[in-house]
């Protein structure tokens, strides 16, 4: 079949297929040769084929790791991280099914046909399941995996609990904020919602904002004469400027739709780092085995290993406190009554 004949949901598949390629080696951000022992480098080297990010991983050290399979946990994994590992295959694999089986028209909303005329509020709570190009695709699986280490920081059941606080939050009030306010003030000109978990992206990366420092900057010249004192003619960037660069990449894709998603999806981000939702929804966490974990058996576990120890420190201290009171009556009865009488004598002077 010719390529102009082929059908946009198959083409679409196809181009997200296609984009996987690239989102690991993009990923793959530490790729060094296996066969030179970088533990004794010399530090007067540069090291080989060593990304920056290296240094945001262990920056205390400045070796490089010692064998390939350190390198390559450290450099790009899902490790603590199972939660980001879900939501980016999860993503991935919406958008891949809506493309093949030719549901995509269900995962936007507009306000005029979908709410307001049809009554299809379930629209709410599935338009942040899926994108629905190629392109958003690779920019949100990216991102998410790029903010893993919030997860790794948090654990994984306090930000599988942030996450599903932010999607309660950004399924409501965007598609709200625009049937109340922006579409009669535009005499019903914005009145779509584009599909995808932009502004769920984006209250994550209020917390990466927060939280993560930058490791370096770096700045680039605008001028293409000699470097002077003057830094009106150079941009100031950081490691985590590209982060920041695909998220504004969905941001803007379906303006101003995604625009608006991600503007509440970084405030309710900032909401709930500063306690300003409400406190049963901050404090709340979902049950550990959704995130693997043995909560109860866990705990009774180092329940009984602290009062062994306990048990065992005290009979411990107890046994060396007799021990050393017997060596204490033993030493005075071994002394003669001569070396008795000459303490004494010394104590005196």
């Amino acid at each position: 079949m010719p390529a102009h004949n082929t059908s946009p949901n198959l083409q679409t598949a196809f181009d997200i297929v296609t984009a996987l390629p690239y989102l690991y080696h993009r990923t793959c951000i530490l790729k060094l040769p296996s066969r030179i022992d970088y533990r004794n480098w010399p530090d007067s080297l540069a090291w080989p084929d060593c990304h920056p990010a290296y240094i945001a991983i262990r920056p205390h050290s400045r070796k490089c790791p010692g064998s390939a399979s350190e390198r390559a946990n450290d450099a790009m994994s899902f490790t603590n991280a199972p939660v980001t590992r879900t939501l980016v295959v999860g993503l991935i694999g919406s958008s891949i099914a809506a493309s093949l089986l030719d549901i995509k028209h269900y995962f936007y909303i507009s306000i005029g046909t979908h709410i307001l005329r049809y009554h299809q509020l379930w629209r709410v709570l599935a338009y942040q399941l899926c994108y629905l190009n190629s392109s958003e695709v690779l920019f949100g699986a990216m991102a998410l995996y790029n903010m893993r280490t919030i997860e790794q920081r948090w654990g994984s059941r306090k930000y599988a609990s942030f996450i599903l606080v932010t999607a309660l939050f950004t399924s409501i009030v965007p598609p709200l904020i625009l049937m109340v306010f922006l579409r009669p003030l535009s005499f019903g000109v914005l009145d779509f919602l584009p599909a995808g978990p932009t502004p769920i992206i984006f209250a994550i990366l209020a917390q990466y904002h927060a939280m993560i420092p930058h490791m370096y900057k770096y700045k680039v010249a605008l001028a293409t004469g000699p470097p002077t004192g003057q830094d009106s003619t150079a941009l100031t960037f950081s490691d985590k400027s590209t982060k920041y660069m695909m998220a504004g990449q969905l941001a803007m894709s379906q303006f101003p739709g995604s625009l608006l998603g991600a503007l509440v999806g970084w405030l309710v981000g900032y909401a709930w780092r500063n306690e300003a939702l409400p406190g049963a929804l901050t404090r709340w966490r979902v049950p550990g085995w959704i995130v693997g974990m043995r909560g109860q058996k866990t705990n009774a576990e180092f329940e009984n290993m602290r009062r062994r120890l306990e048990s065992e420190g005290a009979s411990t201290g107890t046994a060396s406190g007799i021990q050393q009171q017997a060596d204490s009556a033993e030493g005075n009865r071994r002394r003669t009554m001569g070396q008795q009488l000459i303490d004494e004598v010394r104590g005196a002077f």
